[in-house]
């Protein structure tokens, strides 16, 4: 297929082609004339040759017949134009033919790239919705940004205000809410009466305190405040006390006694699942097992009663004989006393007072009966009640033990009772000092001489018998009673 031709190379071939037709027809002597367009074409190629009007027809050959009769040669000119324009024709459809293949190429060429270009177009139209979504949620983010940039420069620009009065705030402590002294300062006014610090000195030990820490204290605390704010962590202690014996199934108990100026003081614990619990510090009046053993009940009476006052034990009431059920173990400095002592606190009430009944009527009987009874005098009734207490514990000691079976023995048997070992060396001690003495006087010998101290010995060698005997006795009592 030949190529296709531009517009310039189109005419260029036009006029060689007319420029070759005319030679032809003037080689061959033909009187046609050639087109006027062609000819002036033709004419204006050459040199010499006029081209005003007069001159409008080309030169004819020598060899033309003026005549109008037409020669084989003419006619054969003819024919080879006539097949020229033939075969020019077939060209030209060919020509046209590849072009139309041409154009449908391309058609589809153009509807295949049109393709590609809609899908382009679609690609980025949705990345350019894309990009405007992302640039509106970057706005609405740089508008959230700016906000809080807003919000904390307004922040930072108050924090020196609150600053100062949150310091203000902080200097400024008060010891009341709504003027009721709070649950920490009532513990930490018991923590400073625990550490030994009096009552009225409470208030100003917290003033000096926070002084100290440069902190302002606004209000105060009185005497009578702190007094009863130890009282009321005594009575908590009571309530705490009875809770723990309630949610225990065993405890045991200790105790001891001593005296500081002649005045006798005995203090109590007892240890519910490894936690050691203080009863309190309390007088006595002698330092007796009965002595011991009336303090004992007096103290649990006080809390079961605390306890059962409270709003938990109004709803869930606790029976005081729970504490004497449940103790399986004591320690005290009166250990032989205080066995027979469990054994009565283990009797129920009613069979107590049968045996009272029994035991305060057979001391009537035998005072000679009611009338003779109520002659006696308030003294000598006095000293026979006294020695109720301790038939009870004879009475309910091994007579109740033996009509326990084995398995009831063995349960009660479980009690640990353990002694004061500085007590049990002092006996040893004062048996083995008994013997000697004994000793030393049946035998005959010497006994060993009081050795006095400085101030006993200065009285004795005063010279007077009075003083001497008085400082001996003196002496003596002190040993008796160190002992």
């Amino acid at each position: 297929m030949p190529a296709a031709r531009t517009e310039k190379e189109s005419k260029r071939h036009q006029r060689t082609k007319a420029r070759s037709s005319a030679q032809l027809t003037n080689c061959f002597g033909s009187s046609r004339r050639v087109l006027v367009t062609t000819s002036r074409q033709c004419i204006q190629e050459k040199e010499n040759v006029p081209t005003s009007p007069a001159s409008s027809q080309l030169p004819t050959s020598p060899y033309s017949r003026t005549s109008g009769l037409t020669s084989p040669l003419t006619r054969s000119a003819d024919a080879f134009l006539a097949l020229q324009q033939r075969i020019r024709k077939e060209e030209l459809e060919i020509y046209v033919q590849a072009l139309q293949e041409q154009l449908s190429g391309l058609e589809k060429s153009s509807s295949a790239f049109g393709a590609s270009l809609r899908r382009q177009l679609d690609e980025l139209s949705a990345e350019l919705i894309q990009q405007k979504r992302d640039v509106l949620e970057l706005r609405a983010r740089y508008e959230e940004l700016a906000r809080k940039k807003q919000a904390l420069s307004k922040k930072v620009a108050r924090f020196d205000g609150r600053f100062a009065t949150g310091v203000a705030r902080l200097s400024t402590q008060s010891l009341k809410e709504d003027g009721i002294i709070s649950t920490e300062i009532r513990a930490c006014v018991r923590d400073i009466v625990s550490l030994g610090a009096p009552t009225e000195s409470v208030d100003k030990i917290i003033h000096a305190v926070a002084k100290g820490l440069n902190i302002q204290i606004c209000d105060h605390i009185s005497t009578r405040s702190t007094g009863r704010i130890v009282i009321e962590g005594g009575v908590a202690a009571q309530l705490q006390i009875v809770d723990a014996i309630k949610n225990a199934d065993h405890f045991t108990a200790s105790g001891d006694g001593t005296s500081h100026k002649h005045l006798n003081y005995e203090s109590r614990f007892i240890t519910v699942k490894q936690n050691l619990l203080a009863l309190g510090l309390t007088q006595a009046p002698s330092h007796t097992s009965e002595e011991q053993m009336a303090g004992w009940l007096k103290l649990i009476e006080e809390m079961y009663t605390a306890y059962n006052d409270s709003p938990l034990g109004r709803a869930y009431p606790e029976d005081f004989r729970t504490f004497f059920i449940k103790i399986t173990g004591m320690m005290t400095d009166h250990a032989a006393a205080q066995k027979s002592e469990r054994a009565l606190l283990c009797q129920t009430v009613p069979r107590l007072l049968d045996v009272i009944y029994e035991i305060t009527d057979t001391k009537i009987r035998a005072a000679g009966g009611m009338a003779a009874w109520d002659a006696l005098a308030a003294e000598e009734r006095d000293h026979r009640n006294s020695t109720l207490y301790a038939e009870l514990c004879q009475k309910f000691g091994q007579a109740e033990f033996d009509k326990l079976s084995k398995g009831e023995r063995d349960e009660a048997d479980f009690f640990h009772c353990g002694g004061c070992f500085m007590h049990k060396d002092l006996n040893a001690h004062k048996g083995g000092v008994e013997s000697m003495m004994a000793a030393w006087l049946k035998h005959g010998f010497e006994q060993p001489i009081l050795l006095m101290n400085k101030d006993n010995a200065a009285a004795a060698n005063s010279g007077s018998a009075v003083a001497r005997e008085r400082a001996e006795t003196v002496l003596s009592s002190d040993m008796q009673g160190k002992a």
